[in-house]
């Protein structure tokens, strides 16, 4: 049957034979020495042109690609001269013949398929471009990506959002993408979840390429703010030559809301991820970010670029409350990511974490244990930096923390505790210390990360340490035979046993 197959494709593909006998056909075909310019080539380029069935379309499509990619080239020309293959076809030969031209650097081809009447075609032309991006074609690329964000379908909008924060990760300079700012702005208030989701990711990229590369321009604390059913915001320092004040600031009248309030999961989480990652925001807009009720601007504080008078005041109360939100989000996925970030802006201002840790403390005691370890985790960023002030209303709730059924929630607990600076140490030193050796006598399986915990306690404060050393001894002593006792001082009163286990 190979052999016959180049002279009689015609009759093996033609309607009279069943789908099945046509698709071993082109199975087989694929596995013969087909000649790109045999008659072999047109017989399923007819082929195509008439056939409906979807899957033996992309086979033959794919024969073709193989064979011949000028003439996979000439068959999207064709079509576009008025040929009118389907839709699916046009959209399937354009795939195989990315597959087999990547980067395809056919200039002409692709800006008259990204102008395609196909929603798919238009898709596939941005995603590819997107996957094959390289800065020296960016005078091609970004006004295409510009012009396809206002396209009628969500998917075309969507793929060229992705393209421009791909454009933006390989480092083009942010001179050559003019208009975007107000475009992806537009994009905030998109209908489909996927588009918004998009333009806050967009946004989120363009901002760390500009902190990356420390522009020398002017920079506007930004609050992206734009009233619609579900509103967006974001805030960071960008150029102010993208920032356009009709945008920010649109019809008063109309109820305000934020991104931490979106109807979507996927762009709340989305956007909380991307606010983790913005590194320039003023400390007047991440203080008003952790309060519903306007705060103002503390110790005569003012965030460049905010403006006077109402502008100003807009803008500051926009951002007011955005963490509240997310911490209190009934997806415990966005809570999580709330509190990732909120250990991320914390490394910057002391004032924040401060005021961001009495948030953090109620999120010990939430129902899932991956927000409890993320909050953990953020106060363990915070302690490192030496931003973390734990008061003593909170200390009772930390300690329980130690009691957790989860060993990874105790290590993190404890991990924290070893950096901590303990307030009112002549009170709570000792708490501590109890609470380390009913931890112990409770998992002693946990007695190696306890004395590590005791050793730091003890060294970072040594008055107290030394202070209370006879009276624990003392203590110890009279529990001779106990766990703590034979861990310290060995069973036999000898070398001490690191390892023993409570019969």
């Amino acid at each position: 049957m190979d052999k016959l197959i180049p002279n009689n494709l015609d009759h093996l593909l033609s309607p009279s034979m069943d789908r099945r006998r046509r698709l071993q056909t082109l199975t087989t075909a694929s596995s013969s020495r087909l000649l790109p310019n045999s008659s072999s080539l047109q017989s399923l380029l007819r082929f195509i042109s008439v056939e409906k069935d979807p899957l033996l379309i992309r086979r033959a499509l794919r024969l073709v690609s193989r064979l011949s990619s000028p003439a996979l080239r000439s068959l999207l020309l064709r079509n576009r001269a008025g040929e009118n293959f389907s839709p699916r076809i046009e959209a399937e030969a354009l795939a195989a013949l990315f597959s087999v031209s990547s980067p395809f650097d056919d200039v002409d081809l692709l800006l008259s398929m990204v102008s395609s009447p196909v929603v798919a075609v238009r898709s596939l032309v941005l995603d590819h471009l997107s996957s094959t991006l390289d800065a020296r074609r960016a005078d091609l690329v970004v006004p295409l990506f510009l012009d396809c964000m206002a396209d009628p379908y969500p998917s075309v909008r969507r793929a060229a959002l992705d393209g421009l924060a791909a454009l933006f990760a390989v480092g083009i300079d942010e001179a050559r993408i003019e208009g975007f700012y107000d475009r992806a702005v537009e994009l905030f208030r998109d209908r489909d979840e996927f588009v918004r989701s998009a333009a806050v990711g967009a946004v989120s990229q363009w901002a760390q390429m500009i902190e990356a590369n420390e522009v020398e321009v002017e920079r506007l604390d930004l609050a992206f703010v734009q009233p619609a059913m579900n509103n967006v915001l974001a805030f960071g320092y960008l150029p102010i030559r993208y920032a356009s004040k009709p945008t920010m600031i649109n019809q008063k009248e109309e109820k305000i809301s934020s991104v931490a309030r979106d109807t979507s999961v996927k762009v709340r989480l989305d956007a909380f991820s991307a606010l983790g990652k913005l590194h320039l925001v003023s400390e007047v807009i991440l203080l008003q970010s952790l309060s519903k009720k306007f705060l103002g601007v503390r110790n005569g504080k003012k965030a460049p670029g905010l403006g006077n008078g109402k502008e100003s005041k807009f803008i500051v109360s926009s951002a007011a409350g955005i963490f509240i939100h997310g911490l209190e989000d009934e997806f415990y996925e966005v809570r999580r990511v709330a509190c990732d970030s909120l250990g991320k802006h914390s490394i910057f201002s002391l004032q924040f974490a401060d005021d961001a840790l009495n948030l953090m403390m109620d999120m010990l005691n939430d129902d899932t244990m991956a927000v409890r370890l993320q909050t953990l985790e953020s106060m363990f960023r915070m302690a490192s930096c030496d931003h973390l002030n734990v008061q003593g209303k909170h200390m009772h709730m930390f300690l329980g923390v130690l009691a957790d059924i989860s060993t990874q929630i105790r290590h993190a607990a404890r991990k924290v505790l070893r950096l901590m600076k303990l307030p009112e140490p002549d009170v709570f030193f000792r708490f501590s210390i109890e609470s380390l050796v009913t931890n112990l006598e409770t998992y002693p399986e946990d007695e190696e990360d306890i004395f590590c915990t005791l050793f730091y306690i003890s060294k970072n404060h040594g008055n107290f340490a030394v202070k209370y050393t006879k009276e624990f001894t003392e203590e110890f002593h009279q529990g001779v035979g106990g766990v703590l006792w034979r861990c310290l001082h060995g069973r036999d009163g000898g070398r001490p046993d690191l390892h023993v286990k409570e019969s």
